[in-house]
Order: structure tokens, then sequence, then C-alpha cells
């Protein structure tokens, strides 16, 4: 489907250009929200807000053990949240927040994969992290 704002070619099924983020029409009729006089807003995606969420968690303990589980569901909220917008399903001011957090989450594995191997390759073998309280 053509954008009738930039003139880029989207997917079929899209609501909203991949390039720009306008509202795509369905057919020959503009998309509107009969509620009110305004182009429909694009359908909120959180994908992208998740992916920075956990992101950030998943960064800040990098010294803990299960920080990695944060940073997993980082990449792969971020990678789908990306996906969605390329497909135009998604809204493009989300690629933002869908980068930031896939490059934390990405991060935090690097960091606890470092620190497997450190604690794997050192003296004595692996051992689990305690917390003496």
């Amino acid at each position: 489907m053509k954008c009738q704002n930039c003139s880029h070619i989207n997917f079929g099924n899209a609501t909203f250009c991949s390039k720009c983020g306008a509202p795509l029409s369905q057919g020959n009729t503009p998309v509107y929200d009969y509620r009110t006089p305004q182009y429909t807003v694009a359908k909120k995606s959180s994908l992208g807000t998740i992916s920075l969420i956990f992101g950030i968690i998943s960064v800040i303990p990098c010294c803990l053990f299960y920080h990695y589980i944060p940073a997993l569901v980082a990449v792969i909220t971020g990678f789908i949240e990306l996906k969605k917008i390329k497909r135009g399903e998604a809204p493009v001011r989300n690629r933002s927040l869908a980068m930031t957090g896939l490059i934390l989450g990405i991060i935090a594995l690097i960091i606890s994969l470092v620190i497997f191997l450190f604690s794997f390759f050192s003296k004595g073998g692996y051992k689990y992290p305690t917390y003496d309280v």
C-alpha cells in the first residue's frame, strides 16, 4: 500500500506508514475514527516500553546471577517491536524505545556471559553466588 504522505510502499496489511508513521487508507477511504473528526491514533504497542524497562532492569544489577532473564525479555520484545514497526503494525515513534531496550538487553547478556566465563574458568570451577545476610 502506498503512503499518501511520503509515497513509501508499505506491506498490504499495514495501517500506518513504516517510514513516516502516517495512517494509511484502506482502499479508497481514509482511516477515520467516526467518534471524533480526527484520524485514528496508532494502535498503541507497549512492546517497545516493555523492552526498555526490562533492558534497564537487566543492566542495573549486573552482578546478580539471574539478570539474564530480563535481558532475554528485553531482546525478544525489542526485536518483535522492530519487526512490527517495519511491517507498519506499530507506530514509528516506538522505534527508539525498542532499540534502546534491545541494546541494553544485549549488553546485559554480554556481561552475563563474561561473568559466567570468568567464574567458570577461575580456580575451583563455577560456584553459584551466595548472599550472606
